[in-house]
């Protein structure tokens, strides 16, 4: 069975609406990683025995994104200053027809493969956090967290 390569799966924002999306890629991307969590309450009492017993409750998700910052990003990929500009949205933000996103400083965001049999993950979410270290004589990195405020959707390619 061949290996999986993470360069087969990008993160890509939805810069259009969503009646004419337009589906920018991150320009220099270096990874991205999604974690997903539930939270859990414990039910255990006198009848539940010897172990404890939990109900999962509700679910949580965060990725994490590090790319290399460009001065002159290709056509239809995000640079540094696209995910600044995403960032500095906030809850009053226009979207939809009337401006970035869908509203909210929101976006609609996925992980897209073209490898055939591969997922591709859909969610809304917004830009949580950004940091943009500048090293003497290093290459600029910066890195940013999506807070998903809607399900995960998987499909496939």
């Amino acid at each position: 069975m061949p290996e999986k390569l993470g360069q087969v799966q990008r993160i890509a924002f939805n810069m259009g609406t969503t009646a004419l999306p337009v589906w920018r890629q991150l320009q220099n991307e270096i990874e991205t990683s999604i974690e997903q969590s539930a939270d859990k309450e414990e039910v255990s009492s006198k009848d539940t025995g010897t172990s404890k017993k939990y109900l999962k409750t509700l679910k949580d998700a965060t990725l994490s994104c590090k790319a290399y910052d460009d001065l002159t990003p290709a056509t239809n990929f995000l640079s540094y200053k696209e995910i600044n500009t995403i960032f500095q949205m906030t809850a009053g933000s226009p979207g939809g027809s009337a401006g970035l996103g869908v509203g909210g400083g929101n976006f609609e965001i996925r992980l897209v493969s073209v490898t055939t049999g591969d997922t591709i993950e859909t969610f809304t979410g917004f830009v949580d956090s950004l940091s943009k270290p500048t090293p003497n004589m290093g290459k600029i990195e910066f890195s940013f967290n999506i807070q998903p405020v809607s399900a995960i959707v998987t499909t496939t390619v």
